[in-house]
């Protein structure tokens, strides 16, 4: 009844921390999974399972960078998620896998699973950054 609307709570960031360029029919990550339909650039975002993103992810996630919804380009890997990349994607930007445009409940619809389940999977090797609300 009246109110904010809700605002996310949580997110989950990791940096951009290299561009490879493709060509059409080169795979990316395990399995040759995905493969590169044109000439294409891919952006490693340094977060992976090892940190709680899903590998179910893998081909069907998408991850936030410069406001743009980029798709995860074949598997997640233990410690790297890979995407395809627009143009303006640069090393040192920040991805949000979660918790910007990319809701957690919608991140997690996309990995077949609930919101609780990606934020309880959350490991210690990722940095927490609390802040204060007014």
């Amino acid at each position: 009844a009246g109110g904010e609307p809700p605002r996310p709570v949580a997110s989950l960031r990791a940096p951009v921390v290299a561009l490879r360029g493709v060509k059409p029919g080169d795979p990316v990550s395990y399995n040759a999974e995905w493969r590169a339909r044109s000439p294409a650039t891919i952006a490693t975002i340094a977060a992976g399972y090892a940190d709680g993103v899903p590998r179910s992810l893998g081909n069907r996630g998408v991850i936030e960078v410069n406001g743009r919804h980029l798709p995860i380009a074949g598997r997640v890997t233990m410690d790297m998620t890979m995407v395809l990349a627009e143009p303006g994607v640069e090393v040192g930007q920040e991805a949000i896998l979660w918790g910007g445009s990319v809701s957690l409940d919608e991140q997690a619809a996309r990995a077949g699973t609930i919101s609780y389940e990606l934020l309880t999977s959350l490991q210690r090797r990722v940095a927490r950054v609390y802040r204060e609300h007014a």
